[in-house]
């Protein structure tokens, strides 16, 4: 849905790279958004709203807004401030808006108007910065990927530990030999592929180098987790020597980034439920990551609903 990339010629060694990186880079990306999408859970929501939806625009967009249609049914969709803010910054005009098109422009209620009975809608912030995460999803999937494509290519090296040098003439055959290795073909035999003479070069490729990418692959991940405030003490256990004051520090720090956002949320659903007469509630899920989530339709149709279309249930 969101990572469509076309599939090229991957008879080109630069080509097939390329797609390579483009593919991991996508895994990681799909893989981090997921994760992410699931450390809030909503609760007595109407029908008429998709808390993937929810938490997807705080998420990509770092705002979202409750609003209704013109047939009084509940929405919370994506949210764009309009051109006129308050003295602290916030919006007196904003967007609602849709995937299938669907718009409203709404007054927003704002802290301390005392507008909440004549607003039109209500705004949602992921954090007090009032920004988007997105950009750290993404950043990270990059960094992540990069680490992998960098397994790959140190895990070869070290199944053809050198360089082959010959002639232009000779390069088919070098080709050849270099992918039967990649290939696994067993018992490589130079004599087979008509081999003038070669020199052989070593690539002194360091076997501890693959063990380093594997930490700087989980130390990136690791500080995702930390940035999204996940406890990372489950895997911090398994090292020798890890101090209990570090445990507790690190604990503070990550409650207070989760404690942030979540405030958000609390004081969102407070909000629409003086407004609309509603008992929305939400809390953390977990403080531990699960790293084995199901892929989810984030934007599907909750119950065949779509906004600016009556409701018939």
């Amino acid at each position: 849905m969101f990572f469509d990339i076309d599939i090229p010629n991957l008879q080109k060694p630069k080509i097939k790279a390329k797609y390579r990186n483009a593919i991991e880079f996508q895994q990681h990306l799909a893989r981090l958004t997921i994760l992410s999408l699931q450390e809030f859970k909503w609760d007595g929501l109407p029908d008429t709203v998709d808390p993937n939806v929810i938490e997807w625009s705080l998420l990509k967009y770092g705002q979202c807004a409750c609003i209704t249609d013109e047939f009084d049914n509940i929405l919370i969709l994506p949210s764009a401030n309009g051109g006129n803010i308050n003295v602290y910054g916030y919006p007196i005009n904003a967007y609602a808006y849709a995937l299938n098109g669907y718009m409203q422009e709404f007054e927003p209620y704002v802290l301390g108007s005392n507008n909440l009975d004549t607003c039109t809608g209500v705004i949602c912030y992921d954090n007090k910065m009032r920004r988007p995460l997105y950009d750290i999803v993404i950043l990270t999937a990059e960094r992540m990927a990069d680490c992998i494509r960098s397994i790959d290519t140190a895990a070869k090296k070290l199944k053809v530990p050198y360089w082959i040098k010959g002639s232009n003439k000779q390069k088919p055959t070098i080709q050849k030999i270099l992918d039967d290795v990649d290939n696994n073909v067993d018992n490589v035999v130079a004599e087979e592929y008509g081999v003038e003479t070669f020199q052989i070069l070593n690539s002194q490729v360091n076997p501890d180098t693959l063990r380093a990418l594997w930490d700087n692959y989980n130390n990136i991940f690791d500080l995702y987790k930390d940035l999204f405030g996940y406890n990372n003490n489950a895997q911090n256990d398994k090292k020798e020597r890890v101090l209990t004051m570090e445990i507790g520090a690190n604990n503070d720090t990550l409650y207070s980034y989760r404690q942030s956002r979540l405030e958000e949320r609390q004081k969102f659903a407070d909000l629409i439920n003086d407004k609309y007469n509603l008992d929305v509630t939400v809390e953390i899920v977990s403080d531990t990551m699960d790293t084995t989530p199901q892929m989810q339709n984030l934007f599907a149709p909750n119950q065949n609903f779509e906004g600016g279309e009556k409701n018939d249930k």
